[in-house]
């Protein structure tokens, strides 16, 4: 009887072990897909604001451009214990200050003063995605299939982005 009790003891704690790995996870995918719609809108508005700057001409898209993003900062904002809890709210604190102020009107920034500065913020976003599948076991995943999954996901699908966004920004306000 008395091993009994100590096989259903391993079991059941080796299940909860699981279990919050899971937990841990899943708070992870949360807080990551938040980042990732914060990044993909910032982007956007960065690089029509950019052109808009260049070309002298106004662009009636950039106010709900801007605006979309700052949704998606508040929606992350919202999210403040998913941060606390994978201990990355004083990184939050200052990727959002950076936002914030890339956003805010400068006149006496050139244009590509302006999109370098939204480029270190939404770096800084794609730092801050890279700690949170770190922090949330996602990167830590022992399936195989998972962790190459979420590699691409974390890592290779946001630098390619990244990269692919700088070009198309620059490049179109060059045409």
């Amino acid at each position: 009887l008395l091993s009994f009790m100590g096989a259903v003891y391993l079991f059941t704690k080796e299940a909860n072990i699981d279990i919050e790995f899971l937990e841990k996870e899943q708070i992870g995918i949360t807080y990551h897909k938040a980042l990732f719609d914060t990044i993909q809108a910032a982007r956007v508005y960065r690089g029509r604001l950019y052109t808009a700057s260049l070309s002298g001409k106004e662009n009636p898209e950039l106010p709900k451009l801007k605006q979309e993003v700052i949704s998606d900062i508040k929606k992350l904002d919202e999210l403040k214990n998913i941060a606390i809890e994978l201990e990355l709210i004083a990184q939050w604190e200052t990727t959002r200050k950076l936002f914030l102020t890339s956003m805010e009107e400068s006149p006496e920034k050139s244009p590509l003063e302006k999109f370098n500065q939204q480029t270190k913020a939404i770096q800084s976003v794609g730092y801050l995605m890279r700690d949170v599948a770190s922090n949330s076991n996602l990167i830590l995943d022992s399936a195989l299939e998972s962790f190459f999954m979420i590699n691409v996901m974390v890592n290779i699908i946001p630098s390619i982005e990244h990269n692919l966004s700088i070009i198309r920004g620059l490049i179109t306000g060059e045409i």
